[in-house]
């Protein structure tokens, strides 16, 4: 459930907090998955407090690596460093307790987590880059993707039960994906490059080479290949080629 409120949490700080902008069917497209995450946490009878407060901390942690001038690989090992001293004291005590399960139970579960850790690394490090290059909103949409996938998963991989009152709230994520991402091709075909100011993200701040490239309009790069066209037609004005009268 925490998945599904995560995205919901992002985009309100994109609005609220970054100054992005939704269009209607943006806003519907909100609108229509809140009410599907709505809709689940009332058919579980209670409220999903551990939920919210996962949606809560991970929509700060990725505002947080929105704007902070960080690249995304040191910025990951910054936070795992910070977290080192806390696992390595967790797993002490695990094992003190005779609840260890690295090094206690075989080379293969002891292989397993070691790769967990790489397999969870590589989406965050992806993940804060994706955060810097495109709009907050944007990104909490997207990430109505990954619960999905985990749902079929288990529907499809695991044999788990997926009845109608499941089938109604994730039926209403679904078409607010559909309506996002319509809407997003939708504008992009429609828009036509006018300016001549290159687009850059102004949340993404400029340090350590962090800030994604900007991107030259097309009217600008047309007006500087017909420049560079008009200038190479033009005959040389060096005086090799003027003609002298004697």
């Amino acid at each position: 459930m925490g998945f599904f409120i995560i995205p919901f949490v992002n985009v309100l700080i994109g609005v609220l907090l970054l100054g992005e902008r939704l269009n209607r069917a943006q806003w519907s497209a909100v609108a229509l998955a809140a009410l599907g995450v709505l809709w689940l946490a009332v058919m579980r009878g209670q409220l999903p407090w551990i939920a919210l407060v996962l949606a809560s901390t991970f929509a700060v942690y990725g505002l947080i690596r929105k704007v902070a001038a960080v690249d995304a690989v040191p910025g990951l090992a910054v936070e795992s460093l910070l977290l080192l001293p806390f696992a390595l004291a967790w797993i002490a005590w695990s094992a003190a307790m005779g609840d260890g399960v690295f090094a206690e139970v075989s080379r293969a579960t002891d292989a397993l987590l070691i790769v967990g850790g790489v397999l969870t690394a590589i989406p965050l490090i992806g993940f804060a880059y994706g955060a810097r290059r495109i709009p907050y909103s944007l990104a909490g949409i997207l990430q109505y993707i990954s619960p999905t996938m985990q749902l079929m998963c288990g529907v499809f991989l695991l044999g788990e039960t997926f009845d109608w009152q499941q089938a109604i709230g994730f039926g209403c994520i679904w078409l607010a994906l559909a309506i996002y991402a319509s809407d997003g091709l939708l504008r992009a075909r429609a828009v036509k490059p006018t300016s001549t100011e290159p687009h850059c993200d102004a949340h993404v701040p400029l340090a350590d080479g962090a800030a994604p490239v900007c991107e030259q309009p097309l009217v600008a790069q047309s007006a500087v290949a017909s420049d560079a066209s008009q200038s190479s037609s033009e005959p040389s004005l060096t005086p090799s080629n003027r003609k002298v009268d004697r």
